[in-house]
């Protein structure tokens, strides 16, 4: 089941705890490609039932319809999240892109107006859980959603 997030949410609550998503950044690269840069972090009650029951999960970025329309570049690499462990205690995290972008594409616009992205956070067979549907005015909204992960 696919939970959808509007645009308007910060924090997910997913059935064992929150989600933040605690910044979102894009910036072009002295080699003009797209750098993205996601910062989160677990609430305490999510953090603890990963520890307790390791779960695998992956990250994947849609882009805007702006970049996809004009480069053909639709989405990110699926990055693997990071393992909780029994022995862990960081419970903030990055994820960090580089995305080569054809020349003829202003990545300039994507900087100043980082909207449209897409974040789709996928079970261990890479299915969607769940959708952040623009991580840009969700990291900047303080709004929460609540979401049934079945």
């Amino acid at each position: 089941m696919i939970g959808y997030i509007s645009h308007l949410c910060r924090s997910i609550y997913l059935k064992k705890g929150v989600y933040y998503v605690e910044k979102f950044n894009v910036a072009k690269t002295t080699e003009g490609n797209l750098e993205i840069t996601i910062d989160y972090v677990f609430d305490q009650e999510l953090f603890e039932f990963l520890k307790s029951k390791p779960i695998e999960y992956y990250y994947v970025v849609h882009y805007p319809t702006q970049l996809a329309e004009s480069t053909n570049v639709t989405e990110s690499n699926i990055i693997k999240g990071e393992t909780i462990s029994d022995s862990t205690t960081q419970m903030n995290y990055s994820i960090q892109l580089n995305q080569d972008i054809p020349e003829n594409f202003d990545i300039d616009s994507l900087v100043n107006e980082p909207v449209g992205f897409q974040l789709y956070v996928l079970d261990k067979n890479k299915d969607p859980e769940f959708i952040i549907d623009d991580i840009y005015h969700y990291s900047d909204s303080s709004s929460t959603v609540l979401l049934d992960l079945q």
